[in-house]
């Protein structure tokens, strides 16, 4: 009895112990299973991670480059618009200034070689062309004497209305404010022969002044065109000066009255500037023409010529177009 007895405590214990290894294994198996999914878990957490960031990474850089591509072609649109707009205003002030120009020229009795080289050079669009016109019209303004009003004086309302409300660097402003105060001025003052209506015209008329020397000159290059037309042998090359002009050539006193005309209409002044340059071909070179000794018949129609009036005003650096642009340069 006591041996069988100790059979079955063995075969307790040894059951006991297999139930014991069994739930330890188990238990081992659970937790290195738990073990694993944590880790794995992780490995996983990290994994998405990584792949969200290079995702992100590469989105980030693609809305990048998209939005510098854009911004590239916005700024290239709005820079195009802007320049376009800017050439526009140019071209306008351009052409407004020129008009005053060729009308306060009269005026000033500005000498034809000068106004050939100079209009043939202000008939672009570039800020240096508008830095040329509005140069030339403060010249003017001066020479003739022009007080102007203060800006508190002047009409606003039709200041920005021309300027448009548009500021463009390289422009001024109180320039344009001038040249509408001098347009107004000049309402009614377009005939060929303009009155005197500036201050400087006025004192010219009582005493020996700068104006009644430019107005001798003037009188002196219009006697030399007379010649220059006298002098040309060639029927062909004269047809086509006086056809350039709109003068037929079986007019009686072509002459006289083509010297007199040219520089006398906007509508011409292009074809009077070509004139001057095809009859003094000098004139490419300088500012000057090569006067010659008037004739009797050249007295005779331009009263005010004379043996002295040959070498007057001649070479004066105030008109040398190329001066103007250096300062301005």
């Amino acid at each position: 009895r006591l041996e069988e007895r100790q059979k079955r405590l063995e075969e307790r214990q040894k059951r006991l112990e297999e139930r014991q290894k069994i739930h330890a294994t188990r238990l081992q198996g659970w937790l290195r299973g738990e073990i694993a999914r944590r880790y794995f878990q992780r490995l996983k957490m990290a994994a998405l991670m990584a792949q969200a960031f290079a995702r992100g990474r590469k989105v980030r850089f693609a809305f990048k480059l998209v939005k510098d591509l854009v911004a590239k072609v916005q700024a290239q649109v709005r820079g195009y618009l802007t320049r376009k707009q800017v050439a526009i205003f140019r071209e306008d002030r351009v052409m407004r200034y020129r008009l005053q120009i060729f009308e306060l020229w009269k005026h000033a009795r500005t000498p034809l070689t000068y106004r050939s080289n100079f209009w043939m050079l202000i008939n672009g669009k570039g800020f240096l062309h508008l830095s040329l016109t509005e140069n030339e019209l403060k010249r003017l303004w001066e020479l003739l004497g022009i007080v102007f009003l203060s800006n508190s004086d002047t009409n606003q309302g039709e200041l920005d209305r021309s300027a448009s409300g548009m500021f463009i660097p390289g422009t001024s402003t109180s320039v344009h404010e001038r040249y509408l105060q001098v347009k107004s001025m000049m309402k009614g003052s377009d005939n060929k022969e303009p009155l005197d209506i500036f201050p400087a015209e006025m004192a010219a008329l009582r005493s020996q002044t700068q104006l009644s020397m430019a107005k001798e000159r003037l009188e002196l290059e219009r006697g030399q065109i007379y010649e220059k037309l006298s002098s040309i042998k060639d029927k062909g090359k004269l047809t086509s000066v006086y056809d350039s002009l709109g003068f037929s050539s079986g007019e009686r006193k072509k002459k006289n009255r083509f010297a007199n005309f040219i520089w006398t209409s906007l509508a011409d002044a292009d074809k009077s500037a070509a004139v001057m340059h095809d009859l003094f071909p000098e004139l490419i070179e300088s500012t000057n023409i090569g006067f010659v000794k008037p004739s009797k018949k050249a007295r005779k129609k331009f009263g005010s010529l004379s043996d002295t009036s040959v070498a007057s005003h001649v070479g004066d650096k105030s008109f040398w177009v190329q001066t103007k642009i250096n300062d301005i340069v």
